[in-house]
Order: C-alpha cells, then sequence, then structure tokens
C-alpha cells in the first residue's frame, strides 16, 4: 500500500502536508478570521479508535486507474492536476476520519460520492464558476453552503464564504464532508441521492448525476484507491442488476479494463 502523494505526479498538490490543517492552505489577510474560527472545529490530534484504523490508500493503483479512464475518455481532459484535487479529496477524507466525522470504512463511500460530484458540478475544475449564481469551485459551493452543517461552528456559519475559500479545494472538500457527515444515513443510499442531499442541486439536473458511465468510472477509483471497502454500489438499496451494471465484474483491481 502506499499512502504519500507522488509530490512530482501531482505539481499543483505539492505543497499539501497532512500535518498543516487545510483550511488554512490558501488562506489570505481577508478571511483569516473565517479560517481561525473554522479551524478550530478540527483537534490538532486524532484520538480514540479512529486514530487507530485509519483506511489505507493505494495510490499507485489509483494512478494506473486514472490513467486508464482518461484513455477510456479523452474527451474528459482528466489531466494530472484533476487527479491531484482526487487525491486531496481522500486527504480531507483521513482527516475527516480522525475527527469522528466519517466512519473509517466508509471512506472509499465519501471518495466516490465526492468524486461523482466534482465530476458533474464543474468537471473536477478548481476555479469554475457559475455566471448565474454565486456557485464557486470545484463542487459549486455558494457563499451560504456552509450555513447547513452544524459541524462547522456558528460563528464560522456567520460569515459568508469567499470565492478564494471555495476555489480551494482543500477547503471546499472539508466543508463537503461536513454537509455530507450530517446527512443521515447517507453511506446507505444511491451515490447520486448522497450528492443531492450535500449539494441540492435542482432536480432537472438528477440525470447527470445518475450517468452510469460516469459512475461506473468513479466506482472503479473508489476500489482502487481504497481497496478492500464496500463501495456505495454495494447498498442494499442496489439491485443486483444495478451492480452488474454499474461495476466492473471482469477487471483487474487496479485499472478497471474490462477484459
Amino acid at each position: 500500500m502506499h499512502t504519500n502523494v507522488n509530490k512530482s505526479r501531482w505539481p499543483e498538490c505539492s505543497g499539501r502536508s497532512a500535518t498543516i490543517p487545510s483550511i488554512i492552505r490558501g488562506a489570505t489577510h481577508d478571511n483569516a478570521r473565517f479560517v481561525f474560527i473554522l479551524e478550530m472545529a478540527f483537534p490538532t490530534q486524532p484520538s480514540g479508535l479512529a486514530s487507530r484504523v485509519l483506511p489505507q490508500r493505494d495510490e499507485e493503483a489509483f494512478h494506473l486507474a486514472w490513467t486508464n479512464w482518461d484513455k477510456r475518455a479523452p474527451g474528459q481532459r482528466l489531466n494530472a492536476e484533476k487527479e491531484g484535487y482526487a487525491l486531496v479529496f481522500s486527504t480531507e477524507i483521513l482527516r475527516a476520519v480522525e475527527n469522528g466525522h466519517i466512519r473509517p470504512e466508509h471512506a472509499r463511500k465519501a471518495f466516490e460520492v465526492m468524486l461523482l460530484t466534482g465530476h458533474r458540478e464543474s468537471d473536477l475544475q478548481r476555479d469554475a464558476k457559475n455566471p448565474r449564481s454565486s456557485a464557486t469551485g470545484i463542487f459549486q459551493q455558494t457563499k451560504a453552503f456552509h450555513e447547513r452543517s452544524p459541524l462547522n461552528p456558528l460563528s464560522a456559519r456567520e460569515i459568508p464564504l469567499t470565492v478564494d475559500q471555495r476555489m480551494d479545494v482543500a477547503t471546499a472538500a472539508t466543508l463537503f464532508l461536513r454537509q455530507l457527515a450530517h446527512t443521515q444515513r447517507w453511506d446507505e443510499m444511491m451515490i447520486h441521492d448522497a450528492s443531492y442531499q450535500v449539494q441540492k442541486f435542482h432536480p432537472k439536473d438528477m440525470h447527470r448525476f445518475k450517468d452510469p458511465d460516469i459512475t461506473r468510472e468513479v466506482i472503479c477509483l473508489g476500489g482502487a484507491l481504497f481497496p478492500r471497502q464496500l463501495s456505495m454500489i454495494d447498498n442494499a438499496i442496489y439491485s443486483n442488476e444495478d451492480r452488474a451494471r454499474l461495476g466492473f465484474p471482469s477487471a483487474s483491481p487496479s485499472t478497471c479494463i474490462v477484459s
């Protein structure tokens, strides 16, 4: 298993360290008060059971799976920068596990929901902006996105999110995970329904989040990065027919190439 990001492969993420609170990275003087308040919700040292059972990431297998997705779908422009953003998601998931917001055995499920959402909302572009609303960043979060989750302290919820905060992938991922963790029984839902509960996008857009081709790739990548963990499509709400349609039954665990 490999748990450290290869910084030479993803230069955009080379400054990210597991020892530096994610919410602080990318902070500016203007949003320093928000950063300080929000960071206080995270303990600086993991404690309890979660700290002993952090799930392991296989980043080499993930890279192989990502590369093969790019080959299958060249129009998606799945470059190294986007691959790095996906790994930032996983780093923030581990941080959420450390702090008791996400159960260790749900790391893969959380990653699948995040990757599907980021792909459908912004094509995994950090600087995406919606010209018709305040939606910004990789998850198209609004300036009031953080107000719904009580995992964000009240003093932080009273401060609107800045564009810089929403365009910082680690910050956006932290806020996404806090909303996901606040969603009751999200880990038992269909993947697109879990995404909806976090994002509250317009129902007319649901078909985009149900796209079976994108869902299949997300499931593949989740299994490559977090091996031996259950997927969202393992939930009882999915039928065996659904699993056959959305899975890669003849695939290698690292590449998901159907033989």
